[in-house]
């Protein structure tokens, strides 16, 4: 599947770009939070609600399957 940025890479000769490693896995656990920066990218405060508020199980065991896999 190609999109705009693979589209983009190559038109200036650099037709794949890729990470060579990964070092650093940054996971958000939940939008509840005791503060409300403007500029927090998840929008978490504490005005947040709800079920969907904090990271239920099975994607936590997918993040620590993650990081098993990535050794």
């Amino acid at each position: 599947m190609t999109n705009r940025f693979d589209t983009a890479l190559a038109t200036r000769t650099q037709p794949h770009l890729h990470a060579a490693t990964v070092d650093t896995l940054q996971v958000n656990v939940g939008k509840l939070c005791n503060q409300a920066c403007r500029h927090c990218h998840v929008d978490a405060g504490p005005h947040q609600t709800g079920a969907d508020v904090n990271m239920n199980a099975e994607v936590a065991d997918a993040v620590l399957r993650v990081l098993k896999d990535a050794g």
